[in-house]
């Protein structure tokens, strides 16, 4: 019956991967209500050549041994009238309209003949009865009755390859086993070792929804790479990075979802339609309030998961108008470590009194003071993309705007400097006619952008001080309404306090000139600068000469 013959081969080559037998016994197991079912492997060397060294000749290649397959179930088995007259007759299957089986084509046996094995071997009981169906490499069958008892059924394949081929092929067996059945309700065994894993997601914040016949787990994906996989008992019908719910992982395990024909896809149905409004659901409402909670609990022990940031600025592209229902939600951090509220920085960031950093600080606590919000987070971080996306106008790192130099507090550091202190002094007094304030301060403090300034200029010593307002004494060159302050960080201002001891109106004239150097040092200020310095320096010399 040729017509027939060629019907065969085009179910039994139906898949792209010829592999996907696997899933076909599982499946029929799980139908025959196996709670455990076994897959395992042997390998018997090639015997030797008769008189020969114990191998073939080189031309003939790596001799060929051979592997057996075996895959067994524990469950309900067949009976001689299961056997001839649903087994072998390829479309008679009492599977079709019984939502308790998956294997509703009554082809899922054939299928091991895709990889073209030189026999295969069924043993199996039912009812008292307990049979062995040999198949040939032509796909002919004979029945044997057995004597000896069994459980369940057992099938083995038989197929000659070398060792290489063999170690590749139980590789690429186990890849297949845990891709389509690694939700499998019941216990998968793979040479010894389960590859069952629970319906779950690689995400620190994903919700479930569970019903008759239905499970579905939907969260955030870690790469935020949109997924769907669709289960029938845990059997993979199919899994694909289709972007139903764009940003968003889901799994939908129900026994009413089916695959196609060619196993590839899965049967867009009514069934389909209503798992998939169950997720959209979950999308909309539970995952977001779940995602907040566990936002919630972590500042309020402190701890800066700033994974989950990434994770609720994806839920607030996806909806806009969740940060205004999650206003009151507390998931920010202040530099001081205080919980926050949502609405707290929309409203901060809409008065452009927005700000961010890492840790509290002398300026953090400034700023607080100032009246503006400044929220913990680092520059390349979620969070602080979180809060681009709730402010109208861009949110900048506090220390990226302000500055805040610290005052030396130890008597031995205001010594050391003193003489260079007081050598400006006389150079900014011969100047312009009035003393200048000349206080030193650390600009390396955490977070600093000035420690490599060598100086700046503040209004008000020791208040906060914007960044665009440091570079320049305005007015007259020692100007009453702003300070020159010293940074005693830096290495050149510490080579200036050493000098100071020996050459003191040289190293007030250098301090001078470095500072000016960033864009107002003219060549007119310059001549004027090194003449009075000269100039006092002469004095000191003559009064120091006079003295001896």
């Amino acid at each position: 019956m040729p017509g027939a013959d060629v019907a065969l081969d085009t179910l039994i080559y139906q898949f792209s991967d010829r592999m996907s037998f696997y899933r076909e016994l599982i499946q029929n197991a799980l139908d025959a209500g196996s709670g455990t079912i076994e897959i395992d492997f042997e390998f018997t060397p090639p015997e030797p050549a008769p008189g020969g060294d114990g191998g073939l000749p080189e031309e003939a290649g790596e001799p060929l041994g051979g592997l057996v397959i075996h895959v067994g179930d524990c469950g309900e088995g067949m009976d001689r009238e299961i056997i001839e007259g649903r087994l072998t007759r390829l479309f008679s299957s009492s599977k079709d309209g019984d939502l308790t089986k998956i294997g509703r084509f009554g082809i899922g046996f054939v299928s091991v003949f895709a990889i073209e094995p030189e026999a295969v071997v069924l043993d199996t009981a039912r009812g008292g009865e307990r049979w062995r169906v040999v198949f040939g490499e032509d796909r002919s069958y004979v029945m044997y009755a057995m004597e000896e008892p069994i459980e369940g059924t057992k099938v083995r394949i038989y197929k000659s390859m070398n060792a290489a081929e063999y170690e590749a092929f139980v590789a690429r067996s186990r890849e297949v086993v845990e891709h389509w059945c690694r939700h499998a309700r019941a216990e998968i065994l793979f040479r010894g070792e389960p590859v069952n894993r629970p319906l779950d997601l690689d995400s620190p914040c994903q919700v479930r929804h569970q019903e008759q016949g239905t499970e579905v787990v939907l969260g955030y994906p870690l790469d935020g790479k949109s997924f769907c996989g669709f289960y029938n008992r845990g059997l993979t019908l199919y899994e694909g990075a289709e972007e139903f719910l764009p940003g968003l992982a889901f799994k939908i395990d129900s026994r009413y979802l089916e695959h196609t024909l060619t196993r590839d896809q899965v049967v867009q149905e009514e069934h389909f339609h209503k798992a998939m409004a169950i997720v959209r659901g979950l999308a909309d409402q539970q995952l977001p309030e779940r995602l907040f909670s566990l936002l919630e609990e972590h500042v309020a022990r402190g701890v800066n998961e700033d994974l989950l940031y990434g994770m609720v600025c994806q839920a607030v592209d996806r909806d806009p108008g969740l940060p205004k229902r999650m206003a009151e939600r507390k998931v920010l951090c202040d530099a001081r470590g205080r919980p926050v509220e949502l609405g707290a920085a929309r409203r901060a960031g809409k008065s452009k009194k927005l700000y961010y950093d890492t840790a509290a600080s002398p300026l953090m606590q400034a700023l607080d003071e100032a009246g503006l919000l400044v929220l913990r987070a680092g520059a390349d971080s979620w969070a602080a993309r979180l809060l681009q996306r709730l402010s109208p106008s861009p949110v900048h790192r506090a220390n990226d705007v302000f500055c805040l130099p610290v005052a030396p507090d130890a008597a031995h550091e205001v010594a050391r400097y003193r003489p260079l202190e007081k050598a400006v002094r006389r150079l900014a007094e011969a100047h312009s006619g009035h003393a200048t304030d000349l206080p030193f301060a650390h600009f390396a403090y955490d977070g600093s952008c000035i420690a490599h300034r060598v100086a700046i200029v503040q209004r008000q010593v020791g208040a906060v001080t914007r960044l665009d307002e440091i570079g320049t004494l305005a007015g007259s060159v020692f100007s009453k309404q702003r300070a020159l302050v010293v940074n005693l960080d830096h290495p050149t201002v510490a080579h200036l306090v050493a000098l100071a001891s020996r050459e003191p109106e040289l190293a007030a004239y250098a301090l001078l000139k470095l500072f000016y150097l960033r864009g107002e040092l003219s060549t007119e200020l310059d001549g004027q600068l090194m003449a009075q310095a000269h100039g006092l320096r002469s004095r000191r010399v003559i009064t120091d000469a006079g003295r001896v």
